[in-house]
């Protein structure tokens, strides 16, 4: 009795702090020492390990790990999102076909990482490790992917094991809830954001006419793209792009565009000064940003969530603004850059099923589902920060998109509207992918990722963070690469998780 006293009494600390307990990845450990005590391929598979560590090192040293995918322990060739995690144990377990393909998608996903990692090295350290491999660093991620990925196709229990330890941890620390006595610290948190829904979200219930503008009232309208012209044209394309062994819509780059523009918002801004205004983020030292208004760029992300048993296609629109001013001494939540996450989940059938929105640090998370999609009953985390619904999102009708009302300085959502596509005048943004984020050009020659190897702007800090560290949000209110939005302060909750929708919401 006392035994299991004593050994249940640091799992309770953990629930009552709103922690977790790590998950277990042994089995990966264990299966990458038995690729190596093959005799058929354990020479192979040892230099390829060590081809691996070489480059995890020279990445490390030079700190342009990416953490937008997460490596699988024991499989170096390999990395996962949520999504991909999710997959793994919904596929049966003979279906070798099903579980190739998410395989070689865990292997693309490490190998495009692995790409932004080494385009950002230095040269010097570019050129000592390819003499330490022999070869460039990218012939030898090639190469070894595929000597790993032939050894486990060998191997049934491959399928099984990685169904089971492919994982992503949440983005939480707990020891700050431990410390920070979560339970209660928890509290004025809670009352503060009800605090901040009381004075925001009554805006959501006017007409756009009705709110106050300080400044200019500036609209940005999506580029001029032949897009898709109707529901069931995009069902259709989404109907090819899903033509694989799991059924996932994986449209190509231009299907993505095409989709995208299809179902891109305006943006109609009240303009009181320069950072209001949509531009592109600059990286002019390592890390350090800097913003360019000349060019509005809108950065473009597929996701996918999983509703009702069957996988949809998600679209995110980033904008991006210079900074979040100051409006005092006292002014917490002010500093470099600052931006709004848009994203529109899409239902086969190829109409907008839901929107959603946060600010790239994941704060200020709301949902405007469309009919027939309604909120459950329960919260998302209970006890904790439920699904807030300002509203349900506008009915559009022929022609028309979704018009976004941004206020100035908080770039804070204040309204949604429906309007003819062609209402606006000249201002129009163009696309990019946010994967360029991930290595821009250095004034000085070379690239460097606009996020530090943990996720975040460098340079971003909020003040906020001396008040929120007992969430265990690391660094609450730095702007964050995709993957690592969590966006809840009371629980636990991320803007990647592909069954946030499913447990919030029902058709």
């Amino acid at each position: 009795m006392g035994r299991a006293l004593f050994l249940a009494a640091p799992v309770a600390v953990l629930v009552l702090s709103g922690c977790t307990l790590p998950h277990d990845t042994s089995r990966g450990q264990e299966w990458g020492r038995i690729r190596l005590e093959n005799a058929d391929t354990g020479s192979k598979a040892r230099r390829c390990i060590e081809a691996f560590a070489a480059i995890d090192d020279a990445v490390d040293r030079a700190g342009t790990g990416d953490a937008q995918a997460v490596p699988v322990p024991g499989f170096p060739h390999l990395r996962t999102t949520r999504f991909l995690a999710a997959l793994g144990p919904r596929i049966e377990p003979n279906n070798d076909l099903a579980f190739d393909f998410w395989i070689g998608w865990l292997a693309d996903t490490a190998t495009k990482a692995r790409g932004y990692e080494l385009a950002n090295l230095p040269h010097p350290i570019r050129v000592a490790l390819h003499g330490r491999l022999g070869k460039s660093p990218e012939a030898a991620i090639e190469e070894c992917t595929a000597v790993l990925r032939a050894f486990d196709r060998q191997r049934k229990e491959t399928n099984k094991i990685l169904a089971a330890i492919v994982n992503v941890p949440d983005n939480y620390i707990d020891m700050p809830r431990v410390i920070g006595i979560y339970p209660l610290s928890a509290i004025p948190v809670l009352i503060g954001y009800e605090w901040w829904k009381e004075r925001n979200l009554p805006s959501f219930s006017r007409r756009p006419s009705e709110l106050k503008v300080r400044g200019t009232l500036t609209y940005y309208a999506p580029p001029t793209i032949t897009s898709l012209k109707s529901a069931e044209e995009v069902a259709a394309l989404l109907r090819r792009a899903a033509n694989n062994p799991l059924n996932i819509p994986r449209p190509t780059d231009g299907e993505l565009r095409q989709l995208a523009a299809a179902f891109a918002p305006v943006f109609a801004i009240d303009v009181t000064g320069d950072y209001d205004r949509i531009g592109m983020p600059m990286v002019v030292t390592d890390g350090a940003p800097a913003f360019d208004t000349r060019f509005p760029l809108v950065y473009l992300q597929p996701s996918w969530a999983i509703f009702d048993d069957v996988p949809i296609l998600q679209i995110s629109y980033l904008a991006w603004f210079s900074e979040r001013p100051s409006t005092g001494a006292m002014d917490i939540m002010s500093g470099r850059l600052d931006g709004l996450i848009w994203r529109v989940t899409i239902a086969p059938d190829g109409r907008p099923m839901l929107y959603d929105s946060i600010h790239p640090c994941g704060c200020y998370h709301l949902f405007f589902p469309a009919p027939p999609i309604v909120l459950k009953d329960h919260a998302i985390n209970d006890p904790g920060e439920g699904a807030v619904v300002p509203i349900a999102a506008p009915a559009l009708g022929p022609n028309q998109r979704i018009v976004l009302h941004i206020g100035s300085g908080n770039h804070y959502l204040r309204a949604l509207s429906a309007a003819d596509t062609d209402a606006f005048g000249p201002s129009r943004y163009k696309f990019a992918s946010m994967d360029a984020l991930r290595s821009l050009p250095l004034p000085t020659g070379g690239t460097w990722s606009l996020y530090g190897p943990q996720g975040m702007v460098t340079g971003t800090d909020r003040g906020e963070r001396f008040l929120l560290w007992p969430m265990g949000i690391p660094n609450p209110g730095a702007m964050r690469q995709w993957g690592t939005h969590a966006t809840a302060f009371v629980g636990r909750r991320h803007f990647d998780d592909p069954f946030l929708i499913d447990r919030a919401f029902l058709r």
